[in-house]
């Protein structure tokens, strides 16, 4: 699917990827000072770790996306 596509999905509560990689992304809550809890787009790395998301040009014309169960 269309980065566009995924972007849906995660809005919905789904999880995404590009085809091959070995990690997603998915929206979750953060708590932020002074001001709640906010939405970010959070990738989880195949090695277990995690980071803020960062779409790149390539990912952003991409049509490998697909959602992860």
């Amino acid at each position: 699917m269309k980065f566009g596509q995924a972007i849906e999905y995660l809005k919905a509560g789904r999880k995404v990827a590009r085809k091959g990689w070995g990690g997603y992304w998915t929206i979750e809550e953060w708590e932020k000072v002074d001001v709640g809890t906010t939405p970010l787009i959070v990738a989880y790395l195949k090695d277990g770790g995690f980071a803020p998301a960062q779409a790149y040009q390539g990912d952003i014309l991409a049509e490998d996306w697909e959602i992860v169960e």
